[in-house]
């Protein structure tokens, strides 16, 4: 068969020879639709560096989604671990503002699947670049609840103090301290060490230390002050031929001073006030100190009146026999 008659083979009823071609190819591409399909996974993002990190433009692109296209069967065995997603900035040597190809790494066994398509979404990623530095910060604990009724949280200490931070140089910059996980103090009464976790300010920077640290709480009762008045002042210890006849004052008024829990139940009736009359041996006029006597684990902070001052006179032989006379308890009558 020479050239002619092969061309004239081939183009005769050249419009249905087009129509079965095209046919073809149609039932061909609906055949591999059948067969393939497609999966979804979403990977975690990784950043491959040397001597230069990003910084915080990164955090919005933690994971990436990675779409495959194979066979059914093929795909059903797949999953998201058999698939490394990062950003190679291992040549970039100046920081900047720069766009890289989101890189994807499949498992071997993945790249033996035939048909395959692997696509990242998104495909480009854009970071800002900079220089690792590093510095100490101050470690701040935080705390959550209230100590008990009638104390008070005076302080609290960190041990360590401070930590070594490195990571990107705008991050480390701007930092001022590395806060605590809150420490609890509900209901505490006294002094308590609790352990707990620092709390990574960013995931691009590096706390160089333990997880944890310990925080000493200090917790002390709560101080305060009372006044107490209208005490009464009784005349102690007078001859049994004088009387006190009059006074420049019969009551005063104290200031305590002490823990809240104690004070809050002290009243006038566990307070003793008094004027010592024993130096008294004849009538006239004084000035006699007054004793304020206060209860335990409290302190008088002030009183009303130091002096008071008393007129004595002579006691009448009536009221002193009175007086001597044995007090007969009358009879009970029904």
């Amino acid at each position: 068969m020479n050239t002619k008659q092969f061309l004239d083979k081939l183009t005769d009823n050249w419009p249905a020879k087009i129509i079965c071609f095209v046919l073809a190819i149609l039932i061909y591409f609906f055949h591999q639709m059948s067969v393939l399909g497609k999966k979804t996974f979403t990977v975690p993002l990784t950043i491959e560096s040397s001597g230069l990190v990003s910084s915080s433009s990164q955090d919005g692109y933690r994971y990436i989604k990675v779409t495959v296209r194979g066979k059914k069967d093929q795909l059903a065995t797949v999953s998201e671990s058999d698939f490394k997603a990062y950003l190679d900035i291992t040549h970039q040597t100046e920081e900047g503002h720069f766009e890289f190809p989101v890189q994807v790494e499949p498992a071997e066994r993945v790249l033996l699947m035939e048909p395959l398509e692997i696509k990242a979404s998104p495909e480009r990623i854009a970071l800002d670049i900079e220089k690792t530095v590093f510095k100490f910060v101050t470690v701040k604990p935080s705390f959550s609840g209230e100590v008990a009724y009638g104390y008070e949280q005076v302080g609290a200490t960190v041990e360590p103090g401070s930590i070594r931070v490195s990571g990107p140089r705008s991050l480390v910059e701007s930092l001022d301290a590395v806060y605590t996980d809150a420490v609890d103090v509900k209901d505490l009464s006294g002094d308590e060490a609790r352990t707990v976790r620092l709390i990574s300010p960013s995931r691009l920077l590096t706390l160089n230390t333990s997880a944890t640290v310990t925080v000493d709480v200090k917790v002390r009762p709560v101080g305060m002050t009372k006044t107490i008045e209208n005490i009464e002042i009784s005349f102690e210890n007078i001859s049994d031929f004088l009387e006190i006849t009059s006074s420049s004052s019969s009551v005063l008024n104290v200031v305590l001073e002490g823990d809240l829990l104690v004070l809050e139940n002290v009243s006038a009736e566990l307070i003793s006030v008094y004027a010592d009359c024993s130096g008294i041996i004849e009538e006239g006029d004084y000035d006699i100190p007054v004793v304020v006597v206060v209860p335990s684990k409290t302190k008088l902070a002030s009183q009303s009146i130091a002096v008071v001052s008393v007129t004595v006179g002579q006691k009448t032989v009536e009221a002193v026999e009175e007086e001597k006379l044995p007090q007969i308890e009358e009879p009970i009558t029904e």
